[in-house]
């Protein structure tokens, strides 16, 4: 019968008698279907003129509550169904219909004890009033619900206490039966409850029951994902959010949306997956669907963890946490904590890390789904290996594998191996490591393969760590051969398969090539095979760099314009060789690359001149990372910290030093990780000069990366200069002078952004001053100042024109993520002020100069190879070939004639370094603070020739020059 004729059969039963067993479960039917076929406003009309000649009438005072629940409109419904509950005596099926309903409503949020108490009650009292559909709806419900809280376990006791009741169930029942058990005996590795999921599908759409069609649908992604078939589970949310979109049940709307984002989270489906996830929240809280906002919020978490944003996802991770403890989920909770063990390890926290693993696998325990929990073993196992306790990491996967075969995970048995050599050579036992490696290799075949594939690529880096450590250095050279070329096949060939696959590798809870390359560098280098080393160093910084570009277009939702931003930024050209840079290194330059040694391990600088190429060793990250901190945190103050400086440059330039030609005065460093905020200008040589006072020092992502950019040809148009300071930050008058960096209280405006909420901007008066004073060294310049400044303006720009751009403003840096990173300029009506990574990396540059003028510009968060990611990357992937970045906060007043004196010498022939240089030997000989003079660096290409022209000085110009304090008393940009 079709649905309509349904619905109007029911509507004139409603008006008429519904006195047998059941007639209060059908009228809560009659309002759900009035709902999904769009009958609603006749169902109430219906209902309302009932209620009008009898307002205390039990049914009309149902079909309105049920319709408000429907409409969710949950006080409303409620106050009817307590007049029910007052006016019926205590086995009144009417009364037991109330107390479901409002069990139901409150059993989706988070009032799950009250909820459970309406239940039961109804239970009891369906039972004894006859009606066996209302004990059934609570029974299912009920089971739901404890299964959450107590395991499916207690889920299956109440679903076997309902199937036992059905006398002659409808199709919704039957669906409804099989598909919850069927969803519990899943969640319990039982292979049988993917049939029963199939056989209520095959009922619901042959009984036309579109809602329970939908749920079924639901529950059968949630067991295909567990089995990983992906593609199956997106395919099964997608027809769920569309059956529930199709008969208007948000409910089903949130809960099938956020199983959808999760089956494309997990495929790398980054924008598609945050729209559904962001669906499922809107659905959630409009309904007060509180435990799938909670799912929803911790996907959210993990996409944004993936996309490098820190930030948000651990705000999102906390709200989840929240939703799921006010539930009582602990299936959820267990989620929660298996995510935060994993920013923190991450963050190299390791026992941090441990410690919310083992909780995650307890919760999973008390949740009834120890099977659920071979995954946080999995990651509790190698916390514990990188946090050196090897007996407990044993431990982890001996019960990941009791549990893993108990439940017939394949996969795991496949990948023990793996962590079983791991944790051997970690011991020192390297035969046992060895012969395990050979039980995963044909699992794992990459010497006969060309796959890509990232467990490939990661257990061949395992493969070389026990080949060196066994002295096996031609293996170990035989596998990092591999690694480098086919992390280059993958860049140059990538397909658009290839692009999802890569941003879903980045989700891997396996460990990046970062973790282990300082060692393979330090093993090949210290056997001579300097070559071998040097390509495998450019080839982990390429894909650092590629993974840093596609966290960047992770979130556009077009699969072939996501490839074609891909292939424009990724820089494809093959990894330089070391002969191939000797060849074309000018005699009076040399090239240090440095790979930062992890724990204990040695950090490795290869130097590289015209005719030599030869490894240092260094101290390792322990040894300078403490010192860099607390260099930058000294030296931003205007003091300088000489011991820290004089051993800083002992650790890492003096042994470059030694092993230099006399007639090196240029050093391009290709730093690794931490050594990226190493300001080298400022430390301290032997002969207690700074490093500055012998060297011209530039920084570049990597060897390949400076080639390039060395090669870019600048548009023949560019001859703009484009100079920005002094925006409007909104509102306030200020007093004189400010803060180039966000948090200052006084003179300030807040920030409209949603995720710039709460921030305050000091004005920086002295930055317009910088911006017209650059200006007059361009041969054709354009300055926006106050109002002006916006990123509408700069989106005007023909940017195949310019030359340089100079912007003067608030830099402010996240380092745990890019959302929060970005330029401050001022808002406009189609903008927020805030000019963001991802905008700046959507500009088309020509090759320009770019300028930083901002405090901390150089900082952001640390990318494996890639180093600070910040504002230089996005500048970079967006085509500028050469930045001027800091290391700290500057100060508004004191580096104007900082800057002139820069732009002075550049105008007078001298390439960027040279000009740098020369501004800071100038500064030191007027003994200027170290923090005026040191916060600036060069990355790119320091040998640029920007085209500048000298600036005509009045006499008040050079008078105000002179007048110009040497000590700012301003507070830092």
């Amino acid at each position: 019968m079709p649905i309509l004729s349904v619905v109007a059969v029911l509507l004139i039963a409603s008006a008429a008698q519904l006195r047998s067993s059941g007639d209060a479960w059908r009228v809560i039917r009659a309002a759900q279907r009035a709902v999904e076929t769009a009958t609603e406003p006749r169902f109430e009309q219906e209902w309302r003129r009932v209620a009008d000649r009898a307002p205390t009438d039990r049914r009309a005072l149902l079909a309105r509550g049920a319709l408000a629940q429907q409409r969710y409109q949950y006080a409303l419904a409620d106050s009817l169904y307590e007049r029910i509950i007052r006016a019926e005596p205590p086995l009144s099926e009417y009364a037991a219909a109330a107390r479901l309903e409002m069990g139901l409503w409150r059993a989706i949020g988070s009032d799950v004890v009250r909820a459970d108490s309406l239940l039961s009650q109804a239970r009891t009292q369906a039972l004894a009033a006859g009606d066996w559909h209302i004990a059934f709806q609570a029974l299912i419900t009920l089971g739901k619900l404890r299964s959450r809280r107590a395991g499916p376990k207690a889920g299956l006791e109440l679903v076997a206490e309902a199937r036992s009741l059905a006398d002659n169930p409808t199709a919704d029942e039957s669906a409804q039966l099989l598909c919850t058990e069927g969803m519990f005996l899943a969640q319990l590795a039982d292979t049988s409850g993917r049939t029963r999921l199939m056989e209520g599908i095959r009922r619901a759409h042959r009984g036309g029951a579109l809602r329970e069609l939908g749920v079924c649908d639901v529950a059968l992604a949630q067991t295909v994902e567990r089995s990983g078939y992906f593609e199956a589970a997106a395919s099964a949310a997608a027809e769920a959010v569309r059956l529930f979109e199709q008969i208007h049940f948000p409910l089903g709307v949130a809960s099938a949306s956020q199983w959808l984002g999760y089956a494309r989270l997990t495929r790398g489906y980054f924008a598609a997956a945050r729209a559904d996830l962001e669906r499922a929240v809107r659905a959630a809280q409009l309904t007060r669907f509180t435990n799938v906002e909670a799912w929803a919020r911790t996907d959210l978490a993990d996409l944004y963890f993936a996309l490098g944003d820190g930030g948000t996802a651990r705000e999102q991770a906390e709200r989840a946490a929240e939703l799921h403890a006010a539930y009582g989920d602990l299936w959820g909770f267990a989620v929660d904590l298996q995510f935060q063990g994993f920013v923190a390890e991450a963050r190299g926290r390791f026992d941090e890390a441990a410690a919310k693993y083992s909780e995650s696998v307890a919760a999973f325990g008390r949740a009834g789904l120890g099977f659920n929990a071979v995954g946080s073993l999995r990651l509790l196992a190698l916390a514990q290996m990188r946090a050196g306790r090897l007996d407990s990491a044993q431990r982890a996967l001996d019960e990941a594998t009791r549990l893993g075969r108990a439940s017939a995970n394949v996969g795991w048995d496949v990948e023990l191996p793996v962590h079983l050599a791991r944790l051997a050579m970690l011991r020192g036992d390297l035969r046992l490591a060895d012969s395990l490696i050979a039980v995963a290799r044909p699992r794992y075949a990459w010497r006969n393969s060309d796959s890509t594939a990232l467990l490939n690529l990661q257990f061949a880096v395992l493969e070389a760590e026990v080949a060196l450590r066994m002295r096996r250095v031609a293996t170990a050279d035989t596998a990092m051969a591999y690694i480098s070329s086919a992390l280059e096949r993958r860049r140059r060939g990538l397909t658009d398969r290839d692009l999802r696959a890569g941003l879903a590798q980045l989700r891997s809870d396996w460990g990046g090539l970062s973790e282990a390359y300082p060692e393979l560098v330090a093993g090949l280098t210290a056997d001579g095979r300097l070559s071998s080393a040097f390509r495998f160093i450019e080839s982990v910084r390429a894909r650092e760099i590629a993974d840093a570009s596609l966290r960047t277009i992770g979130r556009m939702s077009d699969s072939s314009a996501a490839l074609a931003e891909f292939k424009r930024r990724l820089l494809v050209a093959p990894d330089l060789g070391l002969d191939d840079v000797r060849r074309r290194m000018p005699r009076d330059a040399a090239l240090v690359v440095l790979t930062l040694g992890v724990a204990r391990g040695v950090t490795t600088a290869i130097v590289v001149t015209s005719d030599t190429a030869v490894a240092v060793s260094l101290p390792p990250r322990d040894v300078v990372s403490p010192l860099i901190d607390r260099f930058l945190r000294v030296a931003a103050t205007g003091t300088e910290p000489v011991t820290v400086g004089r051993q800083l440059g002992a650790a890492l330039l003096q042994p470059v030093v030694r092993v230099l030609p006399s007639r090196v005065t240029r050093l391009e460093i290709s730093p690794d990780g931490d050594l990226f905020r190493v300001p080298f200008d400022a430390l301290r040589l032997a002969d207690d000069r700074y490093a500055v006072e012998r060297f011209a020092i530039s920084l570049v992502p990597s060897a390949t990366v400076g080639r390039i950019l060395r090669a870019m040809p600048p548009s023949p148009r560019a001859m703009r200069l484009v100079a920005v300071g002094d925006p409007t930050f909104q509102v306030m008058p200020v007093r004189d002078g400010g803060v180039r960096q966000a948090g200052t209280p006084a003179g300030s405006a807040r920030a409209a952004s949603s995720r710039f909420g709460g921030l305050t901007l000091a004005r920086l008066p002295q930055s317009a001053e910088e911006a017209n004073r650059v200006a007059e060294y361009g041969t054709r310049s354009v300055v926006w100042t106050r109002g002006e400044a916006t990123e509408a303006a700069l989106r005007t720009v023909d940017w195949a024109t310019v030359g340089v751009v100079h912007v003067a403003t608030h830099a402010l840096i996240d380092g745990d993520g890019q959302a929060r990173t970005a330029l401050a300029l001022a808002p406009s009506g189609s903008d927020d002020g805030f000019l963001t990574t991802s905008e700046i990396a959507s500009f088309r540059l020509h090759a320009p100069l770019v300028v930083l003028s901002a405090c901390q510009s150089l900082g952001g968060q640390i990318l494996g190879g890639e180093g600070l990611r910040g504002l230089t990357a996005p500048l970079f992937e967006a085509g500028a070939r050469t930045i001027v970045v800091t290391h700290w906060s500057i100060g508004d007043r004191s580096v104007l004639p900082f800057i002139d004196r820069f732009y002075a010498n550049m105008a007078a022939g001298q390439s960027v370094g040279d000009a740098l240089r020369q501004t800071k030997l100038a500064a030191i000989r007027d003994r200027a603070r170290i923090s005026d003079w040191a916060a600036f660096t060069v990355i790119g290409d320091a040998s640029m020739h920007p085209p500048l022209r000298p600036r005509r000085l009045s006499p008040l110009d050079w008078l105000h020059d002179l007048v110009q304090p040497t000590r700012d008393t301003s507070s830092a940009r």
